[in-house]
């Protein structure tokens, strides 16, 4: 299915039908990121700042630094 369809939309010349498929696409992606991003309930931030305070005084946390060259390392890796 997914060749034929990329080969039927290649084949497309009428302007207004490739924007439509373009409207389309963008509308089903702005869903799909919308559906992803559900916010989170005030005992969920709350919680998540407990946790973030406890590593904080427990020594869990780590420089910009060290963050950036961990980073580097991933990419060269």
């Amino acid at each position: 299915m997914d060749k034929q369809f990329i080969e039927q939309y290649l084949r497309i010349t009428d302007e207004r039908l490739l924007n439509k498929l373009a409207d389309l696409l963008h509308k089903e992606r702005q869903k799909s990121l919308k559906a992803a991003l559900q916010p989170m309930s005030q005992q969920e931030l709350s919680h998540k700042l407990e946790r973030s305070e406890q590593d904080i005084q427990s020594g869990k946390v780590h420089t910009q630094a060290e963050v950036e060259a961990y980073l580097r390392s991933r990419r060269s890796a």
